[in-house]
């Protein structure tokens, strides 16, 4: 029997060992893996792992995180669509008020669209850190989006 401490975490002979004698799918492009030789997917080439996972991992936190900036993010960039799309119907006209929308929408596209895709290319980055610092993230997010819309709702009630 191997103990926990005799083989290495990453022993390609535990992969090859399990895939064996199991029809299992290359998590990027599906290939069937039974019997597969190596450390890579021969379909697309992706490496592999063995590894344990957590049946419910814990995504709440992130989920939030994600949702808030995305609501913050979409709300802006509809905004600046409906300007756009307004410029080109009407015509540009010199506006200080239409300088300031456009200020504020592009500010929320970019300042909460960045973290948004920060969060969703590299989530593992999230993940890792402790729940004060996740719960920090998801914080700042939802304050973020409602610093957003309240700026957005000074500029047209002002």
């Amino acid at each position: 029997m191997i103990g926990p401490m005799d083989t290495p975490p990453d022993d390609p002979g535990l992969l090859v060992q399990y895939l064996t004698s199991r029809d299992t799918p290359c998590p990027r492009c599906g290939y069937n893996l039974r019997e597969n030789k190596n450390q890579r997917c021969p379909e697309c080439g992706e490496e592999l792992k063995l590894q344990i996972g957590l049946v419910y991992p814990k995504l709440g936190l992130y989920m939030t995180t994600i949702i808030g900036l995305a609501m913050g993010t979409g709300f802006s960039l509809l905004l600046m669509l409906y300007m756009v799309f307004g410029i080109v119907i009407l015509g540009w006209r010199h506006d200080p008020d239409l300088y300031a929308w456009f200020l504020v929408t592009g500010g929320g596209v970019l300042i909460e669209g960045a973290p948004m895709l920060a969060c969703v290319a590299y989530p593992h980055v999230m993940h890792r850190r402790g729940r004060i610092v996740r719960v920090s993230f998801a914080l700042i997010a939802w304050v973020l989006t409602v610093t957003n819309l309240a700026i957005f709702a000074a500029i047209c009630l002002g």
